[in-house]
């Protein structure tokens, strides 16, 4: 059975939705599917070399690089996604609605089933220029019902399914991301509290309030230490760098960094601090509960899932973007942490192991084979 995977950009940028294409890719080779991936020469933040992506892949991988422009490097991958043969499935990754209706004519023909995949969500991010392109997904997406008997769609989240099941579409699928839990350590009881946050460094983030929040707390709290590894905004990176230097013994900036390093990190983290102003369902926070470290994040769909959904021992939801109400939260959970270390150690542990039976990647494929196979 050949499964070809379309994302718009290079899985190089080893981001959450590239690194959960190289995951299910590989996974799904091992349960003995053909699987090839095109992607668009799109992207120029590569947190892996070209060198080493080739170590970590088990399926055919092209990339369409003949173009410079944007939009012309989406035709060309679909060029090539159009000179395959014998396609059972095509997942189109995170694309666009206004790119979708006009291809869909072609590709219903030649696949027996396209999976819409949405990884991402702007349902939660009240700003104007959001509201207005998601009146022009409704649009667009309405035109997309006639296709429905052959369009399958993947959500991540509650709301999206909310959202395409309103729209008409019947084939929706709520599957969450995963990890392979086997790499993950289990939690270490340390003696200290340790804040982190692992990720793409954006404000999409909450990296504005993140920063501001970690100010107030340290004023107020110069035991509790704050770790943050990733890349991404100069402009964050070089903030995370000055608080570094105004509290070197509280604050350190990893940069990007390896698996192994991320894990060991994760493996003593407290508390993952994310006060994202939108989701669709972060593979961080997944390495994180896994790992141990319960949650602290903002009010938006993605975190109320894993609370009111699959467990609400995972962590906290702030209901606002404000420092202060971060900041005030955060020291609630350190006089936690310091009154009863033991009962603190047994949460992790506990996030931990129910985590590793919600989110791991042998239980959430079976249930993405569904897809497939229904």
């Amino acid at each position: 059975m050949k499964i070809v995977f379309f994302v718009f950009t290079r899985l190089e940028t080893y981001a959450g939705t590239e690194n959960w294409v190289i995951k299910i890719g590989n996974e799904l080779v091992d349960r003995k599917y053909n699987v090839w991936v095109i992607s668009s020469n799109y992207g120029d933040l590569f947190r892996i070399k070209p060198k080493d992506l080739g170590k970590i892949i088990k399926f055919r991988y092209i990339l369409s690089n003949k173009f410079s422009n944007g939009v012309f490097r989406v035709f060309r991958g679909l060029c090539d996604l159009m000179l395959l043969k014998d396609v059972d499935y095509i997942y189109l990754v995170n694309f666009t609605s206004y790119f979708l209706h006009p291809i869909l004519s072609i590709y219903t023909k030649k696949a027996n089933r396209i999976i819409i995949g949405n990884h991402t969500t702007f349902l939660d991010y009240n700003d104007r220029k959001w509201r207005y392109k998601i009146h022009i997904i409704k649009l667009m997406e309405n035109k997309m019902l006639k296709y429905q008997h052959k369009i399958y769609i993947h959500i991540l989240n509650s709301a999206q399914k909310e959202f395409y099941e309103k729209l008409g579409f019947k084939n929706v699928y709520l599957v969450p991301n995963f990890v392979n839990s086997k790499e993950y350590l289990y939690p270490k009881d340390n003696k200290e509290f340790i804040l982190t946050f692992m990720g793409r460094i954006h404000e999409q983030k909450g990296f504005d309030v993140l920063i501001e929040a970690i100010k107030k707390v340290l004023d107020k709290n110069k035991e509790i230490k704050f770790y943050v590894a990733g890349s991404g905004d100069k402009k964050y990176e070089e903030m995370l760098r000055l608080l570094e230097s105004k509290y070197p013994e509280n604050v350190k900036y990893f940069g990007f960094v390896d698996e192994n390093t991320k894990r060991e990190i994760l493996s003593k983290s407290s508390l993952f601090f994310i006060p994202s102003r939108f989701e669709g369902f972060p593979i961080a926070v997944v390495e994180a509960l896994v790992s141990g470290s319960p949650f602290l994040g903002s009010n938006i769909v993605a975190f109320r899932d894993l609370l009111n959904i699959y467990d609400k021992n995972f962590g906290w939801i702030k209901n606002s973007y404000n420092p202060e109400a971060f900041a005030n939260k955060i020291l609630e959970i350190y006089t936690f942490w310091k009154e009863d270390p033991r009962g603190y150690f047994e949460k992790r542990k506990y996030v931990a192991k129910r985590a590793r039976e919600l989110f791991d990647i042998k239980k959430v494929v079976d249930k993405f084979e569904e897809i497939f196979l229904s």
